[in-house]
């Protein structure tokens, strides 16, 4: 019985470790393997994430905010766009600037954690603990704590 979940073990690993090579040696126009499921390379949710990959957020904010204005896209869209909100609030030298841009990125965190979205919901943890965009809130941190853990699509 030992030899046949060995058997088993090594099996599973080897073929989660091609999968991920796989995903990794992608070379689909030397683009990032993390946005390589875009396969139209003119879509602006292709081209915003792009950016947002190379560290260009602020070229790339506008065409997320475009976006999730025509409400386009997917949750990630508008994740990806609270990132970059919040890449673009820790390079602000302007106080207000920072609250402005973190109350923002916040306010796109708690809408896709309220759309049952895991990594929102992990982030919003965070954002409650810390008073990053919103009040500091133990309680409210506790209860995204909690929705995360019992949410079944993470």
């Amino acid at each position: 019985m030992k030899i046949l979940v060995g058997i088993v073990s090594v099996f599973f690993a080897a073929t989660l470790s091609a999968q991920a090579l796989a995903q990794v040696s992608s070379t689909d126009d030397n683009t990032d393997p993390r946005i390589t499921a875009y396969k139209d390379h003119n879509n602006p949710e292709y081209i915003a994430e792009r950016l947002r990959l190379e560290g260009k957020c602020d070229e790339a904010v506008p065409i997320f905010r475009e976006l999730v204005a025509a409400q386009y896209g997917y949750h990630e869209t508008q994740f990806h766009f609270a990132a970059c909100l919040f890449t673009l609030a820790k390079a602000a030298r302007d106080p207000q600037k920072v609250q402005a841009l973190n109350t923002e990125g916040a306010e796109w965190i708690v809408r896709g954690a309220n759309d049952n979205i895991p990594k929102a919901q992990a982030v919003a943890v965070t954002l409650y603990l810390d008073g990053i965009g919103v009040a500091a809130d133990p309680v409210e941190a506790a209860k995204w704590a909690y929705v995360f853990h019992e949410n079944g699509s993470r």
